[in-house]
């Protein structure tokens, strides 16, 4: 699995940590990429009814019938963020995601040496040599 701290998928694991209050990504990254700036991508709303509850219904799709969301699924609503908010994430400071893994080491080099380890295990299996 990936690192994650209730192993929600990426995208929604780094819109809740760039919300954290805790969350001092803020202060590092550049003045051209703010908070304002995350709230205004144009499929937030989409995330915001996901994260409040109100997106799904039983067959998994959208809900609310006056959104630019209705009958899609979340998935693809939160893909759909992530594709437009990563346009943002070019600059090495602006990059949410290094920043989250310096913050967490331990669950990425967790998360690294089980990786390795599963690797391992197959390669074993199939002949080949170990990773590193």
């Amino acid at each position: 699995m990936l690192p994650s701290s209730e192993y929600d998928p990426p995208e929604k694991m780094i819109y809740k940590y760039l919300l954290d209050s805790a969350c001092n990504f803020w202060n590092d990254c550049e003045a051209s990429y703010t908070r304002e700036i995350l709230l205004s991508n144009k499929y937030n709303r989409g995330v915001r009814e996901i994260l409040d509850g109100v997106f799904l219904t039983d067959d998994g799709l959208s809900q609310v019938s006056g959104s630019p969301y209705y009958k899609r699924k979340e998935r693809e609503v939160w893909k759909l963020w992530f594709k437009e908010e990563q346009k943002r994430w070019k600059k090495v400071k602006n990059n949410p995601f290094r920043h989250w893994a310096r913050v967490n080491s331990d669950k990425v080099d967790t998360f690294k040496l089980d990786l390795i380890k599963s690797l391992n295990f197959i390669a074993l299996k199939n002949g080949m040599p170990p990773f590193g």
